[in-house]
């Protein structure tokens, strides 16, 4: 590593990573394995941090671990399994998002979704729409507005 990632692990930095890690290097991230050894020969702050870990790490090497039946794993596999096939909201709109614009996050199609919308909208709302009847003169005459040429109660 380079001197400007060592300055970036600081005190904090590497209890946190002591902490999520343990007291053994070798299960450290490979990006700050050597910057978190070099500070570590540098800073006697550091040993405190690498004390408590390498206790933590004692203690939890002495624990036996509980047996787990085989009926109990595939019970717990077989659940996890269905989870993961049960229908849910975000899976569909997952789905119908890679279907519109694959392999895309699903932000870009429902913001294309949502500006076509906003333009539609918007044409909606500020086009023209002259529905203005036309000229024609036949267009008004009904059979039923005409009036009759004779008044059929006369002969009565």
């Amino acid at each position: 590593m380079t001197g400007a990632n060592r300055s970036e692990l600081n005190e904090t930095r590497f209890a946190r990573l002591v902490e999520a890690y343990g007291a053994d290097p070798e299960r450290w991230p490979a990006s700050e394995r050597e910057a978190a050894r070099h500070l570590m020969s540098s800073n006697a702050a550091t040993e405190r941090s690498m004390a408590e870990a390498r206790e933590l790490d004692r203690a939890l090497a002495s624990v036996i671990s509980p047996p787990v039946s085989a009926a109990l794993e595939r019970r717990l596999l077989a659940d996890f399994d269905r989870a993961q096939r049960r229908w849910s909201l975000h899976k569909a709109i997952n789905s119908v998002a890679q279907i519109v614009w694959p392999g895309a996050p699903l932000w870009q199609p429902a913001a294309v979704f949502g500006v076509a919308l906003t333009f539609g909208i918007a044409l909606a709302i500020l086009a023209p729409l002259d529905m203005r009847p036309t000229d024609d003169s036949s267009a008004g005459n009904f059979a039923l507005d005409a009036a009759p040429d004779s008044d059929v109660g006369q002969d009565i």
